[in-house]
């Protein structure tokens, strides 16, 4: 071409995605974690163990950073996730960034790491974001079987911006405010989820009668969507009715919020704008208002037992079947769970950090609001000043104790044996309330998070 020759290249960028001309995405891997690690070193001049940034700190910029760096374009390289070459390259971002953040000597190994941090694996993360993605552009997931997935509306789909119906919401607190509206009609609708089923209803208020309608929400459908078939089913109720005008009035805010929206894209809420546009075309006046929930407006009230009742009761084929995306998103959460609940029963590292969680649900669960420090880091991995950990590094001369020159001190022994922390764990015993104290109660004690004695 202008007399050059067009030579042949092994790998080009596209959008920031590396591809091979084999497919392997080794080189875009490479990328991924020599720029995570260039991060990270910035992290650790500011973040030490005993001094600097807060972990939490640490644990954001990973969550904000580090994680959509490193899955980007997921769907397209997903597949090589499942090379272990690039499993290990994962891990090594991940787990320097975990050690950071529970405070860690940097021997801890990964497994032990990512549960006491609460990190998903790299590789799983990557999994589901490739399936997330998957199931958001063809709308279906093995999981669900025939359950269809609730999709956006296209731009297609929707008006002309300078066409959008134009609307909003007024806010209402008391039972006199709502009282003053000026209307023939008024409808409260609402959603309840409950026992893990969905129901919804409609309460009609015209000439001081009530009259309700109850709609059945498949068990997977959120309350969200609730919400919004109700005010749905409110309009089609008030289609029909051939009122003049009408209030409906719901205490979801952010049903109402992407009602109003001109640039929603959820489906129940661009239907809902329709049938407002279609009820004042045929003119009908539609006021939308929003209620405070469990306030003890009459109306609210009515119409929050009916959505329960319908939720709990009601026996029909569901009138709503389509399942949300925070559904999708739970179930491949719940799926990597299992998977990383496998790989660490399996694993041959982190025999401390078993010795006190089972699973990483439970490690998950006890330090979730940060209550994990360095000190209880290095009890629960045995990576610390322990003789026998010291020794093993060739850092002391011998695993023993200073107490009697015989035992290893280990974690087991520091915690259940030396007598040189009887005192503390006198105190300790009193808290649980047993006797002589064993491994098994402070793994119990741990997990409930009501330890105050261990430091």
């Amino acid at each position: 071409m202008a007399g050059e020759n067009i030579k042949m290249s092994k790998e080009v960028k596209i959008l920031g995605l590396i591809i091979d001309d084999k497919l392997t995405f080794n080189s875009h891997v490479a990328q991924i974690t020599k720029k995570t690690i260039d991060l990270f070193k910035r992290v650790d001049r500011a973040a030490k163990t005993t001094w600097g940034i807060h972990p939490e700190i640490t644990r954001t910029v990973y969550t904000a950073v580090v994680e959509p760096i490193t899955l980007y374009a997921a769907a397209a390289w997903a597949p090589a996730g499942k090379k272990l070459s690039v499993q290990a390259q994962l891990k090594t971002i991940q787990r320097k960034f975990a050690q950071k953040i529970i405070g860690s000597y940097r021997t801890v190994s990964y497994e032990a790491a990512t549960v006491l941090a609460g990190l998903l694996p790299l590789d799983l993360r990557l999994k589901e974001a490739a399936a997330l993605y998957e199931t958001r552009k063809h709308g279906t997931l093995p999981e669900l079987k025939d359950i269809e997935v609730e999709k956006k509306v296209p731009y297609t789909e929707g008006p002309h911006p300078a066409k959008a119906l134009r609307t909003g919401y007024t806010q209402l607190h008391t039972e006199e405010e709502i009282a003053a509206i000026e209307t023939e009609t008024k409808i409260f609708t609402d959603g309840s989820k409950i026992e893990g089923k969905t129901g919804a209803a409609v309460v009609l208020i015209d000439d001081g009668k009530n009259k309700t309608k109850k709609y059945k929400l498949a068990n997977h459908c959120s309350v969200y969507q609730a919400e919004l078939l109700a005010i749905n089913s409110a309009l089609e109720v008030l289609g029909k009715s051939g009122k003049r005008q009408a209030a409906i009035l719901s205490d979801s805010r952010s049903a109402l919020e992407a009602i109003t929206s001109t640039r929603t894209k959820n489906r129940l809420a661009h239907e809902a704008r329709k049938k407002i546009e279609s009820c004042r075309e045929a003119g009908q006046e539609v006021q939308l208002y929003w209620v405070k929930a469990h306030a003890g407006l009459q109306g609210n009230e009515a119409a929050d037992t009916a959505a329960k009742e319908a939720a709990l009761n009601l026996k029909c084929k569901p009138h709503y079947n389509t399942c949300p995306i925070s559904y999708v998103k739970r179930l491949l959460r719940e799926k990597s769970k299992a998977e990383w609940q496998t790989r660490y029963q399996n694993s041959e590292n982190a025999s401390v950090t078993k010795i006190f969680f089972s699973s990483p649900e439970q490690a998950y669960r006890a330090f979730k609001n940060g209550r994990l420090t360095n000190k209880l880091t290095q009890m629960l991995t045995g990576h610390g000043g322990f003789s026998e950990y010291l020794h093993r590094f060739k850092c002391k001369g011998d695993p023993t104790c200073p107490c009697d020159q015989q035992s290893t001190q280990d974690v087991r022994h520091c915690l259940l044996e030396c007598p040189r922390h009887a005192l503390a764990r006198l105190d300790l015993e009193q808290v649980i309330g047993t006797g002589k104290i064993t491994m098994e109660d402070l793994s119990q004690e741990l997990r409930c998070t009501t330890a105050p004695a261990i430091k």
